[in-house]
């Protein structure tokens, strides 16, 4: 399991050339964004002047949904991989798989040992209230705009931005906890909603994470994580073969692990132990 993230995990700040660091906050965003990844659009919502903070004990509270929720992608799989094999009533994977089409879908699980899959590592859940949860999203999408308005704030040095931990730098520290050496991630952003958003996370996170194509020594071979922002991404892309082998082999490659079919796991009522 990833570690809980550190206060100290900071990325270096970003420094903005030619222009005067403190002002109009839209301004300052949009700069950051050319600064980072040479286009405005890495935010383009509406601002508040200072954060909002969430409290100490809600903070601890939220962490403390992390168990539940791992638990529930556990027992997600053991169900699916069940279903499949004739164990559990095949109407569990057929939610899953009926929509695909059969490369992707029940001809492609069947041959793919499910036991062996390592369960989502990072996602990010969407509650309409704490604890009620309409998604659970794989992997943590918009990671980005929390980057790019923590990066605005430490600009505009405003006093929170010194206490709120980096997405970017707790990422990098606790993937490398998970895989054991140097992340070499490959990032499909193909079906992502907010690529702008997603490639400043990118940069931000390269101090600690390498990317094939963003960082020139990673190849495609040596990638040691793979991650998507939706199923069908993962086995369309060009080194789709030769990971689902390996995979089959035993590695653990994917953050969105293949047998579940969508990136948005819905699950309508309260978290509760499973």
């Amino acid at each position: 399991m990833p570690k809980t993230p550190t206060i100290d995990a900071r990325p270096e700040p970003v420094h903005l050339h030619g222009a005067a660091e403190k002002g109009d906050v839209y301004d300052l965003v949009a700069r950051l964004s050319e600064e980072v990844i040479r286009c405005p659009a890495a935010f383009t919502g509406l601002l508040a002047e200072r954060p909002h903070e969430v409290g100490v004990d809600r903070w601890a509270r939220l962490r403390s949904h992390r168990a539940t929720l791992q638990k529930w992608h556990d027992k997600s799989i053991e169900l699916l991989a069940a279903s499949i094999s004739g164990q559990a009533p095949p109407a569990v994977a057929a939610s899953f798989l009926d929509h695909l089409p059969d490369h992707l879908g029940w001809r492609h699980h069947r041959s793919f040992p499910l036991g062996s899959v390592r369960p989502p590592q990072f996602f990010r859940t969407d509650e309409s209230a704490e604890g009620k949860l309409l998604e659970v999203q794989c992997p943590g999408s918009l990671w980005g705009v929390h980057e790019i308005l923590r990066d605005a704030y430490a600009v505009t040095e405003h006093e929170t931005s010194l206490r709120i931990p980096a997405i970017s730098a707790a990422f990098s520290e606790q993937l490398r906890a998970v895989l054991g050496t140097r992340p070499f991630v490959h990032h499909l952003l193909d079906n992502s909603s907010h690529p702008a958003g997603e490639r400043y996370f990118i940069h931000r996170a390269r101090s600690g994470v390498s990317y094939f194509g963003y960082d020139p020594e990673v190849r495609p071979q040596e990638c040691n994580f793979v991650r998507a922002h939706d199923f069908p991404s993962l086995l369309n892309e060009n080194f789709a073969a030769e990971r689902l082998h390996r995979a089959g082999e035993g590695a653990q490659l994917f953050d969105l692990p293949p047998p579940l079919c969508q990136t948005r796991m819905r699950h309508q009522g309260r978290m509760r132990s499973l």
